[in-house]
């Protein structure tokens, strides 16, 4: 994850309770790589919808 979108995840922790995980797709299965590659640094939430970069603050309290 790019360190501004990790800032930008790190502010909405501010206001929403969740768990970053950050995994490097580098060493991920081929398919999770290639569907990813293109868009990254993405963020998947809990309920599993994914934000593609860019993405804000509200974006990330939205998808919550």
């Amino acid at each position: 994850m790019c360190d501004e979108a990790r800032l930008i995840a790190e502010q909405a922790q501010q206001v929403l309770a969740f768990e970053l995980l950050l995994k490097d797709i580098v060493d991920a299965p081929q398919a999770t790589y290639e569907s990813l590659k293109l868009r990254i640094p993405v963020l998947v939430t809990a309920s599993g919808r994914e934000l593609n970069w860019p993405f804000s603050v509200l974006d990330i309290m939205a998808s919550v």
